[in-house]
C-alpha cells in the first residue's frame, strides 16, 4: 500500500464475508487512495533505536554466564531507518483527467543481539523444580572442543561392553580428555552462545513507486489505470552453521584419528582398516560466519477498468481487470551441505598430505577431531549456499451495478431501497521451486526437505446486496434500516505438481442479514446474522509440508542407509 497517498481507512467489522468474499469473515479494511492530488509533496524521516544497556537483572545473570566476550557499550544508538519519499500530480484536460506518481525508498540498518544487555545470550527460567534458578543458556553444537556421541552397540548390534559410551569432548590432540582415576570424562563441553549474531532487526531496503490515473471519456464512461512496483531487499542472519547432530561415517584409518579415536569409534565397535563406522559429530562452524539469508522480494500490480452511469437507469456500472505478480527469491549462504560434509570426513593419506577417498578434485579433507579452528579452505568446500525461487500470480475480472429503486419505499423512509449485484473471477497460481539440495533436505543448519509447489485455484462468484430504509427522521428513530447480502462461489483446484490432485466445482454461499438502529445521531444499535465462509486459498490448500528440525531416527532401522543399529534384534521384535 503506496503510504504517501493514504487517504483514509475504512474498517467493517461484524463479517463481511458475503459481501467481499471468503478473507473477509471477521471484517474487512478498505485502504483510499488520494486520487485527485495536484502539486508535490515530499517527505522525509529519520528514526533510530537508543539504548543504555542498564537492565541490571540481565547484567546480572549475564556476568555469572559465558557469553563468548560480548559486552555492550554503557550506550548503543543503532538500527537508523531513511525514509525519503515524494507524491506529484496534476490534472489535465480541463480537469476530465487526473495522473497522480508516488515514490518512496526506505532504507533499514541491522540491530543485533549482541548489541545489548537483555539479548547478548538466551536467558531461561528453568522453573520451580530447578530452584528458578535463571541461566543463559548455548546450543551444544560450539566450536571448541568438538563433541562427538558414541553409541551403545557395535557393529553386530551387541551392547558395549568395556568402551565408551555417550557424548565426550576431544582435547588438542583429538583424545578424550580423563579425570584424576584415568576414566573417561563424559559430558559435553562445548556450549555455544548463538545470540549475538542474530538479528534483532534485518537490515532492509525498499524501493516503490506507481500512479494512479483516471479520465472521463463522455458523461457515461469513465477510464481509470493503477499501477504499482515494489521492490524489499532484507538479510535474515542466524548464528554459523554447524553438523547439527548428523551421524556421519568416519573411515577407521583416517589419518585425523588419534590413536585413542580409531579405538574407541572403531576397534571397541568391531571395525577397522578402512570400515567406516558411524558417529555423532557435534562442531560449530565458527570460522564460516553467520548463516544469512538473502531475501528478495519483487511485486508489481496494475488494474484497469471503467465506470460510470449506466445509461439513464440511475445505476451506475463498474467493470474492472486485475493482474499481480508477485516473485521472491532466497539465497541462503555459509550453510553446511550433507553430503559435502561426509565427502569431506572420509580421508586417507597423511596427516602432513591428507586426501579424499572420494579422489573428487574439489573435495578438501576437513579436521574437526580436535579443539585446533577448521582450515577456513576446506570449510568453504562444504558451506555451500542454496537458492528457492517462487512467484504468485493473481488474475481478477470482476464488475458491478448499483443504485437505487425508486418504486420500492417504505412511507416512513427517506429513501428508496438500493441494491448492488455483481461478479468476481479470480485465479491464483503458486509457484516454489527449491534447488537440488533444498529438495532433500541436503543442509545441516536448514531442517527438512523443502518441496516445489506449482498449483492454482480459480473462483467464479456472483454476489448482491441490499439495504432498505425503514424509518428516518423520526423521534427516537433517526435511522431504522434493513441489509441483506448473498454471495454464490465455485471453487476449482489443480496441483499440477507430479501425481497432484484435482478438484472441480466445490460450491459455497455465504449470506448475512441485520438491522441497524439509530435512535439518534449519536447512538447507533446493530444486529446481525450471517453465514461466513473462509475457503481455503492456494497457499492453505497447496504448501507444501515437510519434516523440519528433527534429527532422530529410528532405532531398529536407524537413519538412511545405516547398517549399524542403536538396538537389538531382541529389542526390535518386541
Amino acid at each position: 500500500i503506496p503510504t504517501p497517498l493514504l487517504e483514509r481507512v475504512e474498517i467493517v467489522t461484524g463479517g463481511a464475508s458475503a459481501v467481499y468474499g471468503s478473507d473477509a469473515i471477521a471484517g474487512v479494511a478498505n485502504f483510499i487512495l488520494k486520487r485527485d492530488f495536484e502539486g508535490l509533496e515530499l517527505s522525509a524521516n529519520f528514526s533510530q533505536f537508543r539504548d543504555d544497556n542498564d537492565n541490571k537483572f540481565a547484567q546480572a545473570v549475564t556476568n555469572l554466564s559465558s557469553t563468548d566476550g560480548i559486552t555492550p557499550s554503557d550506550t548503543q544508538t543503532d538500527g537508523e531507518t531513511y525514509d525519503i519519499s515524494a507524491v506529484f500530480g496534476t490534472n489535465f484536460d480541463n480537469d476530465r483527467g487526473n495522473v497522480t506518481g508516488f515514490l518512496r525508498y526506505v532504507d533499514q540498518k541491522a540491530v543485533l543481539q549482541g548489541t545489548r544487555d537483555i539479548s547478548r545470550c538466551a536467558i531461561v527460567d528453568f522453573g520451580p523444580e530447578a530452584g528458578n534458578d535463571v541461566f543463559c543458556v548455548g546450543s551444544n553444537f560450539g566450536p571448541n572442543p568438538t563433541t562427538i556421541t558414541l553409541g551403545a552397540f557395535d557393529a553386530q548390534g551387541n551392547p558395549i561392553t568395556g568402551g565408551i559410551v555417550g557424548v565426550v569432548s576431544l582435547d588438542a590432540n583429538g583424545n578424550v580428555p580423563r579425570d584424576g582415576n584415568g576414566d573417561p570424562i563424559l559430558g559435553s563441553s562445548n556450549a555455544y552462545n548463538f545470540n549475538p549474531t542474530n538479528f534483532f532487526q534485518r537490515p532492509t531496503e525498499r524501493i516503490q513507486g506507481g500512479f494512479l490515473a483516471n479520465y472521463q471519456i463522455n458523461d457515461k464512461v469513465e477510464a481509470y489505470l493503477d499501477a504499482t512496483f515494489f521492490r524489499n531487499t532484507t538479510d535474515a542472519q542466524i548464528a554459523p552453521s554447524a553438523t547439527f547432530g548428523e551421524i556421519q561415517s568416519v573411515n577407521c584409518d583416517n589419518p585425523f584419528l588419534s590413536a585413542e579415536l580409531v579405538d574407541i569409534i572403531c576397534t571397541q565397535r568391531g571395525f577397522s582398516g578402512s570400515d567406516l563406522a558411524q558417529v555423532q559429530i557435534n562442531r560449530r562452524f565458527v570460522e564460516g560466519g553467520g548463516r544469512n539469508s538473502f531475501i528478495e522480494l519483487d511485486n508489481i500490480r496494475t488494474v484497469a477498468g471503467i465506470r460510470g452511469p449506466l445509461a439513464n437507469t440511475g445505476w451506475d456500472y463498474d467493470l474492472f481487470a486485475q493482474y499481480s505478480v508477485t516473485s521472491q527469491s532466497d539465497t541462503n549462504t555459509n550453510d553446511g551441505d550433507i553430503n559435502l560434509l561426509q565427502e569431506a570426513l572420509l580421508v586417507t593419506g597423511t596427516i602432513d598430505n591428507p586426501v579424499c577417498t572420494s579422489g573428487r578434485a574439489g573435495c578438501l579433507p576437513l579436521n574437526l577431531f580436535g579443539t585446533t579452528p577448521v582450515d577456513t579452505t576446506a570449510l568453504a568446500a562444504v558451506l555451500t549456499p542454496t537458492i528457492l525461487t517462487g512467484e504468485i500470480k493473481q488474475k481478477v475480472f470482476g464488475g458491478s451495478i448499483q443504485g437505487e429503486l425508486p418504486e420500492l419505499k417504505f412511507p416512513s423512509a427517506g429513501s428508496p431501497v438500493a441494491a448492488l449485484i455483481g461478479f468476481e473471477i479470480r485465479e491464483d497460481e503458486l509457484k516454489s521451486q527449491p534447488d537440488s539440495i533444498l529438495t532433500v533436505g541436503g543442509s545441516t543448519g536448514l531442517g527438512g526437505p523443502s518441496l516445489p509447489v506449482d498449483a492454482n485455484a480459480k473462483v467464479e462468484e456472483i454476489f448482491g446486496e441490499v439495504a432498505v430504509p425503514l424509518i428516518n427522521g423520526r423521534e427516537f428513530f433517526e435511522e431504522l434500516s434493513f441489509t441483506a447480502q448473498y454471495r454464490y462461489s465455485e471453487y476449482t483446484y489443480n496441483n499440477n505438481v507430479p501425481g497432484g490432485e484435482q478438484s472441480d466445482g466445490t460450491e459455497s454461499t455465504a449470506y448475512a442479514a441485520g438491522l441497524s438502529w439509530a435512535p439518534t445521531s449519536d447512538v447507533r444499535f446493530r444486529a446481525q446474522y450471517q453465514r461466513a465462509v473462509r475457503a481455503p486459498n492456494v497457499f492453505d490448500l497447496f504448501d507444501a509440508q515437510s519434516l523440519a528440525l528433527f534429527s532422530d531416527s529410528d532405532p531398529c532401522s536407524g537413519t538412511v542407509g545405516s547398517t549399524n543399529l542403536t538396538a537389538t534384534v531382541e529389542q526390535c521384535q518386541r
